[in-house]
C-alpha cells in the first residue's frame, strides 16, 4: 500500500497540548493538536464518575463502616435506577 511509519521528532509536535480558552465560558483548557474540543474524553465514562468514586469511596471504609454504608449506597442507587434507564434509553 506504500505506507511507511513516521519517525518519532516528526509526530512529537502532535502529542504537545497547548493552552486555549473556551470563549463560552472562559476556562482555560489544555488542547492537543487535532482535537476539538469535547472529543477529548469519554462521555459514557464521565457521565459513570460520580458513581464509580462513591463506590471506590465505599470500599476503601473501614469493615464496619462498609456494612453501614453499602447498604445505603445500594438504597440510593435502586432509587435512581429508572432516572438512568431513562437517560440510557
Amino acid at each position: 500500500m506504500g505506507l511507511s511509519v513516521s519517525k518519532p521528532e516528526k509526530v512529537n509536535k502532535f502529542m504537545e497540548s497547548f493552552k486555549v480558552v473556551d470563549s463560552s465560558t472562559g476556562e482555560e483548557l489544555n488542547k492537543l493538536p487535532g482535537i476539538d474540543l469535547g472529543w477529548d474524553y469519554n462521555p459514557g465514562k464521565a457521565w459513570l464518575g460520580a458513581d464509580i468514586a462513591a463506590g471506590k469511596s465505599v470500599i476503601n471504609l473501614s469493615t464496619g463502616l462498609q456494612k453501614l454504608a453499602i447498604p445505603q449506597f445500594n438504597e440510593a442507587v435502586l432509587k435512581s435506577q429508572q432516572y438512568y434507564i431513562k437517560q440510557v434509553n
